[in-house]
């Protein structure tokens, strides 16, 4: 049975059993706009018999997008599709983390979480290198306050924190993270890709940390870098002020892939191909259950395993996922 673009059609019913309520799957800025009549399906992907109901893949109209944030001193943004390309943009500072670009950074993760399209962020550094590290002078109070305790005490760990919220909003972004390494990662630069899901680096890529080096304390960094390579190597790292290269990063599992300089874009995009096969709600939901499960207990896992199941499979994705194999198809959101 044919329908108008966003009406619902009645399924077709028989004598016997009552029909079975048909699925609707809803496709945000895709092309699909007919309804199909399909064999009803059931939790399994089998269909069921002696019944059959209309199922229409309806093209919602693209939600009214608020305006954009004011454009970035900081970072280059650029949206292609469905993924956002985020560039440190401080080439003469190695792209050293200020607390402007902090800001800025925050505001464009924000923006891209609040868009329907958006399902992967890309972070990579102008000029060749990643984040050679922090403007400390944005983070603590000036040197000559150091002889007694600085006043300012609060207003320096506020700013401190203000740094280990993007850290843990990245580490909580619902959206696909990717990290790309050139050239430097120092301080926030190796925080970056500890929070990244993952992490691709040129082969001459460098991870510094020298925070013990000059007196200082990785204090936002240390606890990403326990979770990310282990408290063992961590410590290593904090003892020695060592420097990692390419190689090493990806034996301590720090960065995922290393390829070299010409390969690099090649890579990515072969990268962002993967990523994007993925059903969006689906990846961000198993990025929820894997945070959750660090802090719980194994029968605190299992209760909430089996309630994200749950919700899974009857979620508009499982429908949409079912259909399109027993159609030998792509999914619409891999359809692009």
């Amino acid at each position: 049975m044919g329908s108008e673009p966003g009406l619902t059609a009645t399924p077709t019913t028989r004598r016997g059993p009552p029909p079975v309520a048909r699925p609707r799957v809803v496709v945000r800025g895709g092309a699909c706009a007919r309804s199909r009549v399909l064999p009803c399906i059931g939790i399994l992907g089998r269909p069921l018999t002696d019944q059959t109901c209309t199922t229409e893949v309806t093209r919602l109209p693209d939600p009214v997008e608020s305006a954009p944030m004011a454009r970035p001193s900081t970072l280059l943004v650029k949206h292609i599709g469905a993924v956002w390309h985020v560039t440190l943009n401080r080439p003469a500072q190695r792209n050293a983390m200020s607390a402007q670009m902090v800001a800025e950074l925050r505001a464009v993760l924000a923006e891209a979480q609040a868009s329907p399209q958006a399902r992967v962020i890309v972070l990579r550094g102008a000029g060749g290198q990643f984040c050679g590290g922090d403007e400390v002078g944005d983070f603590a109070a000036p040197p000559d306050t150091a002889a007694s305790p600085p006043a300012g005490l609060d207003s320096v760990a506020d700013s401190n924190a203000s740094v280990g919220a993007l850290y843990a909003a990245l580490a909580d972004c619902a959206l696909a993270v990717v990290a790309v390494v050139e050239g430097v990662a120092a301080a926030s630069g190796i925080a970056l890709a500890c929070v990244a899901d993952v992490v691709i680096a040129g082969q001459h890529a460098t991870f510094q940390l020298h925070d013990a080096a000059q007196g200082l304390v990785p204090a936002q960094l240390a606890g990403w870098l326990v979770e990310r390579i282990g408290y063992a190597q961590a410590r290593r790292l904090a003892v020695t002020g060592g420097t990692l290269d390419a190689n090493s990063a990806l034996a301590l599992g720090l960065v995922h892939q290393v390829h070299a300089r010409g390969a690099l874009d090649l890579a990515v995009a072969d990268l962002l191909r993967t990523i994007l096969r993925n059903a969006p709600g689906a990846v961000a939901a198993t990025k929820r259950l894997m945070a959750q499960s660090r802090q719980q207990s194994a029968h605190e896992r299992i209760q909430t395993a089996a309630a994200a199941f749950s919700l899974s499979i009857t979620s508009d994705e499982a429908v949409e996922g079912r259909l399109a194999s027993l159609q030998k198809r792509k999914p619409a959101w891999a359809a692009a």
